[in-house]
């Protein structure tokens, strides 16, 4: 994280958090989360509201993710289901 701008709005807090998290392994996720807002505490005043709308940002869309990939693999395994006559 370079060059970040002396104060932000929630909003672009969030857009450089996304940034960061790019290309890491959902098993790292949480972890390199809890580190980045971690790094960000120390240079912005995050108070514990802002801290958890962040988390929950990104925890709540993961696990909206995690959902509809269930429903879509459920809903797949009843279409193969009819075409094989189970």
């Amino acid at each position: 994280m370079k060059n970040l701008p002396d104060s932000l709005t929630l909003e672009e807090l969030l857009d450089i958090i996304s940034k960061e998290m790019e290309g890491t392994p959902s098993e790292k996720l949480t972890e390199k989360l809890i580190i980045t807002i971690g790094i960000l505490k120390d240079v912005y005043d995050i108070d514990e509201n802002a801290n958890n709308y962040i988390l929950y940002s990104f925890v709540g869309l993961e696990e909206q993710s995690n959902k509809r990939t269930l429903t879509n693999a459920q809903a797949a395994q009843k279409i193969i289901n009819k075409k094989q006559g189970k």
